[in-house]
């Protein structure tokens, strides 16, 4: 059964790779996201990520009214590629 489905064959041994993965970056996803909200609306950090999370669309819009606030806390930006 070489064909379409040779490349497939190398995961068969771990099928849940793919299900851990997809966790991982999840996972990522919510520890960024309240990062930066922390950095710029730190009141709301959590209801914004809650919600972020429940209804994915939010994301962005959360994003689009953050986007030129000023950073409460100058110390989060220490050493990243943002400080000024």
């Amino acid at each position: 059964m070489e064909g379409k489905n040779s490349c497939f064959s190398i995961f068969t041994p771990i099928p849940m790779i793919g299900g851990l993965i997809g966790l991982a970056a999840f996972v990522n996803n919510i520890f960024a996201l309240h990062k930066l909200y922390t950095i710029y609306r730190p009141d709301e950090a959590v209801l914004f990520v809650i919600l972020s999370v429940v209804l994915p669309f939010m994301g962005p819009i959360f994003l689009f009214i953050m986007r030129n606030d000023k950073p409460v806390n100058e110390e989060d930006l220490k050493g990243s590629v943002w400080e000024n």
